[in-house]
């Protein structure tokens, strides 16, 4: 079974009851109230969530895709640093292991 890819969206809600059921995960994303009344929401959802929010008609929910997840991706690869962060080339131990 492939695994599916997580898109960022931005979600313009009514309220966050319009999202129940729905496979969203905004844990840690920016999430605000606008002048409106609507509320902002950045969120991370599946390809098949993304496709039920932009099929609902009943639900006021606008939804803006901020960007592709292969762009993304490549985007975080390139600022995530892989070189050795201590100068003497160690590594930190735990303090259990640590020899005084």
């Amino acid at each position: 079974m492939a695994q599916e890819s997580n898109v960022r969206v931005r979600l313009l809600v009514p309220s966050l009851d319009a999202l129940k059921g729905l496979d969203i995960d905004s844990g840690c994303m920016p999430r605000r109230r606008r002048e409106d009344g609507q509320i902002e929401i950045e969120a991370l959802v599946p390809e098949r969530t993304l496709t039920k929010l932009k099929r609902m008609k009943t639900r006021k929910i606008n939804v803006e895709r901020l960007q592709e997840p292969t762009t993304e991706r490549l985007e975080v690869s390139a600022i995530v640093s892989r070189t050795n962060r201590y100068a003497d080339g160690s590594l930190p131990q735990g303090l259990g292991r640590r020899k005084e």
